[in-house]
């Protein structure tokens, strides 16, 4: 949510796997340069989120059809970046997939047995569509 905060992840990432990332300031300069260079998206913020379905965290023009464009929103289920995304070609993931697997890895934490997941995922995706109705 702030750029010491990304520092630091940035930091934890490079410690723990090796892998450098480069946290950037929420500037239009910044993320169009990012998204150039990126294969995958993910939006981690609430924009686009039930209530305020109408939020895109950055101009939809930049995806390009290489793209993996995950939003880690899943109400609604496909959102304006998603939706967007779509039609420039780009592969998306919604966020019910994590909601989903979240929920998953809970379950199995406190019964010690596998999780239903395709159940879960069609009685989410269901109470989530009939909620776009």
């Amino acid at each position: 949510r702030n750029f010491d905060k990304a520092k630091e992840l940035a930091d934890h990432v490079f410690h723990h796997f090796g892998r450098r990332i480069h946290p950037l300031t929420w500037e239009q300069g910044n993320i169009k340069a990012a998204l150039n260079k990126a294969d995958v998206i993910v939006n981690a913020t609430s924009i686009g989120m039930y209530p305020s379905v109408t939020g895109i965290p950055f101009p939809i023009t930049l995806i390009r059809p290489t793209h993996v464009v995950f939003d880690l929103v899943y109400n609604p289920y496909k959102t304006r970046l998603l939706a967007g995304a779509e039609k420039f070609g780009a592969r998306i993931i919604s966020g019910l997939e994590m909601l989903v697997w979240q929920g998953a890895a809970s379950f199995k934490l406190w019964t010690d047995q596998d999780a239903p997941v395709d159940v879960m995922k069609k009685v989410v995706l269901r109470a989530l569509t009939e909620d776009e109705e």
